[in-house]
């Protein structure tokens, strides 16, 4: 399709300067000579990964862009975004958009053949990307939680995947005792299980094991009185949630505070049952290794910021080949609470006991509001998006990962040493289904975030610790929200809240 009528069915309020006739493509490309600012977020892989297709894009629109980098702690430091596309975390989008750093794209992408908006998993399309009823992004992948397991181990054990917390629960600590490993894969030293427990991810972990016990089929609210902005992590299902992963991180044969692709690196360390996480692709598993070991060996954090050894992936494991790894959903529960009745009470039979958690983790791609060049802005937001470039970028990061159907169909880019090809393939299939029919719940999806998660996180350590109980460390934690909510510069809560679901004012 040509150029200029692609940005016409893009963008939404282009100013008239930049749009193009299709007389004028015929005899000239619109975006020559144009030099756009590209501000790429807590993701040092994708920045190189993009700087790298500069090229394409050059050769495509004979015009060029530069790349830089930044914190999200140092692009909330500032006034403005200086960029003129940004590519950040999923769940900074409200942040960005309450501050009227981004441009909305227009609906009529979903018809645009080159853009193929249908083929990106439904959730993305209408959650993820929006906030209110305004679709603002693009996605490079939003990976979910879920509990990847030992399926070698799983089966000669003669046990099954976990589809509870309970079962998962007892599983982490039947499996923390070696004796109950197999003669052929049993180790030195057992782990039953791993949860991320890194900083911010102890919150997230809290809220993914919460959701299954707070997410009613008559409520809206979750986390938050949806009608009076009253935070509800004090309340029983959340406090449930943290007395069993007080016990559970007790048992489990492992202390280690990891993130999410650190807890899936440390599946290939051989002893290790099974991990609440998700899948990264053999490429970003290497960097991730590399920076572990970079890091242990030069006294630094594991998620630093670090330069990335050559590391074969394959020494991640001490035995050659892929390991048979099997994808289950996150665990969840037979019995939610009720908040109106205070009661608790058992899902039907037809009701999904695993609840999706979305806003983890995942990286999108915006127009910033005020670029002095918004229709090439547009085109190079959904060029690093669409489906010719949108895997090439995503598997160098650890925080993205599949975002459309056709992804699913050709896994291979993202196997490789010991990631066997039918990993993504079987993570594939599951994002598919989660992300079109599963019910869900966002990990907090509102303007400081970070704040929030932070003192969530140190309530459960906290209660890990036993400095606290769970319920007082709760308790602490809901009046910290508290103290957040008031922050959001003179703004009441409740209008965020309804926009984070989608809803209008």
């Amino acid at each position: 399709m040509l150029v200029g009528l692609f940005c016409l069915t893009l963008l939404a309020g282009c100013r008239e300067a930049d749009r193009a006739t299709l007389d004028d493509v015929a005899e000239v490309r619109p975006f020559a000579g144009v030099e756009l600012r590209v501000l790429i977020v807590d993701d040092a892989d994708l920045a190189e990964a993009i700087r790298q297709s500069q090229g394409e894009w050059q050769a495509r629109t004979d015009g060029g862009y530069l790349v830089t980098e930044a914190t999200s702690a140092e692009l909330l430091d500032r006034s403005a975004l200086n960029a003129d596309v940004v590519v950040y975390p999923d769940a900074m989008l409200p942040e960005l958009v309450e501050r009227g750093w981004l441009m909305p794209l227009d609906e009529s992408v979903v018809v645009d053949p080159q853009v193929k908006w249908a083929d990106v998993f439904e959730m993305l399309q209408l959650r993820e990307t929006r906030w209110g009823p305004t679709t603002y992004a693009a996605p490079l992948g939003s990976p979910l939680l879920v509990c990847l397991y030992r399926r070698d181990l799983f089966e000669q054990a003669g046990r099954q995947p976990p589809s509870t917390w309970a079962e998962f629960d007892e599983l982490s600590a039947y499996f923390a005792d070696r004796k109950h490993w197999p003669e052929s894969l049993r180790p030195d030293t057992a782990v039953g299980s791993l949860e991320p427990t890194a900083d911010q991810w102890a919150g997230v972990t809290l809220l993914a094991r919460a959701a299954g016990y707070a997410k009613h089929r008559d409520q809206y609210s979750t986390f938050f009185d949806i009608a009076s902005g009253e935070p509800l992590i004090d309340t029983p299902p959340v406090v449930r949630a943290l007395e069993e992963l007080t016990t559970v991180a007790r048992t489990r044969g492992s202390t280690a505070a990891l993130t999410p692709p650190q807890a899936f690196a440390a599946l290939f360390e051989g002893n290790v049952a099974m991990a609440i996480t998700w899948p990264t692709s053999a490429e970003a598993l290497r960097s991730v290794a590399a920076a572990a070991a970079h890091a242990s060996a030069h006294d630094h954090s594991p998620d630093d910021d670090l330069p990335v050894d050559d590391s074969p992936v394959d020494d991640l494991k001490g035995n050659s080949g892929p390991l048979d790894l099997g994808v289950a959903p996150l665990p969840g529960s037979t019995v939610v609470y009720h908040h109106p009745s205070s009661a608790w009470q058992d899902r039907r039979d037809d009701e999904d006991t695993s609840v999706t958690v979305l806003g983890v983790s995942g990286r999108l791609v915006s127009i910033a509001g005020d670029t002095p060049h918004p229709a090439a802005a547009a085109q190079l937001v959904t060029t690093l998006c669409g489906p010719g470039q949108v895997t090439t970028l995503a598997i160098t990061s650890p925080w993205c990962t599949l975002s459309r159907v056709s992804q699913t169909l050709e896994p291979e880019p993202w196997a490789g040493g010991p990631v066997a090809v039918e990993l993504p393939a079987d993570y594939g299939a599951h994002l598919e289904q989660r992300l079109t029919t599963s019910p869900f719940c966002f990990a907090v999806r509102l303007p400081q975030r970070r704040e929030y998660l932070v003192a969530l996180g140190s309530a459960v350590q906290m209660a890990i610790d036993g400095t606290q109980t769970p319920a007082e460390a709760l308790s602490a934690a809901a009046d910290a929200w508290r103290t957040i909510a008031e922050q959001h510069d003179g703004q009441s809560l409740e209008p965020l809240l309804r926009r984070n679901l989608g809803l209008g004012d």
